[in-house]
């Protein structure tokens, strides 16, 4: 099964919002651009850009952000992922 990555990209948006909350959300957005030198369009159509940025900004701890990110597209796809490669599986996964 394929998955359109713009729809990942809107499942990542939707779990920041709700886990970091709008201003959190936002500032994070702008330091991703200055990492990957994208601008938010450009990011909005990048998922490696995307996930490179939040694990270069959180390191180790982003893993409770990918963490919940695989379980909401797991519960809205009803897939399960297979391996302990998050990134690898995301790539997999999207079309």
């Amino acid at each position: 099964m394929k998955i359109n990555k713009q729809d990942i990209i809107q499942i990542i948006n939707n779990t920041l919002y709700d886990m970091l909350g709008y201003n959190i959300t936002q500032a994070l957005y702008f330091h991703i651009c200055k990492i990957t030198n994208k601008s938010m369009s450009e990011l909005s159509n990048d998922l490696n850009s995307l996930m490179f940025g939040i694990q270069e900004i959180f390191k180790d701890a982003s893993k409770f952000i990918f963490d919940e990110i695989k379980k909401r597209i797991e519960v809205t796809y009803n897939i399960k992922m297979e391996g302990e490669d998050f990134l690898k599986w995301l790539n997999d996964i999207t079309s």
